[in-house]
């Protein structure tokens, strides 16, 4: 759920789960879908634009019209990372609709973070999302790259009710510095894209 943009010195991307998943899928040449939801702002058309570019599908993109796009702010001092994150964002507050039920219920793989729940409004979407995707597989995204060094972090959260019970396909990807992605390619075989960053 998550998709933000990440300000480096010098430098703004496209961040995010939402984001890093679908260009990894659309750079191997499958299809990419972003699901997410955007200010009203710069930094939402900064974040569209790439994404557009590289071929993925940004059609399940939502625009939020008083909050302001994700934000993550890295920066290095005297050898020392910090990162901070918008207490409150767009993505915060995605909205569920029919065309998310269609998609959940049409796709091979869903990739969901404790970030992109960290909020009461986006935990439901993304619940109910995973409720219509029970023939796809699910993946919980617990890398630390971002949140294990933002207070935002709720390490309680991997344990709510829902959302890693049941007799569903799971995979769960941990690591310190790790993007994957992972691609159904027919109806049995999966391959995993791995790359450190």
């Amino acid at each position: 759920v998550e998709l933000l943009q990440v300000r480096r010195t010098g430098e703004a991307l496209p961040g995010g789960l939402a984001a890093d998943v679908a260009l990894t899928a659309a750079r191997l040449g499958h299809r990419g879908i972003a699901v997410s939801r955007l200010g009203q702002d710069d930094a939402a058309e900064a974040i569209r634009a790439p994404l557009e570019r590289a071929g993925v599908d940004l059609s399940h993109l939502q625009s939020d019209p008083d909050l302001p796009t994700g934000r993550l702010s890295i920066r290095t001092i005297a050898g020392r990372t910090t990162r901070s994150l918008d207490d409150l964002a767009a993505f915060d507050l995605m909205q569920w609709d029919f065309d998310l039920e269609d998609l959940a219920r049409r796709a091979d793989v869903i990739m969901f973070s404790a970030l992109g729940r960290r909020h009461g409004q986006a935990r439901s979407v993304v619940d109910r999302t995973l409720d219509f995707a029970r023939q796809s597989l699910r993946v919980f995204d617990l890398t630390t790259r971002a949140a294990g060094d933002l207070e935002h972090w709720d390490s309680g959260d991997v344990e709510s009710p829902g959302v890693l019970q049941g007799s569903y396909r799971w995979a769960a990807l941990e690591s310190h510095y790790f993007l994957g992605a992972v691609l159904v390619e027919g109806p049995t075989q999966l391959r995993l894209c791995r790359q450190t960053v």
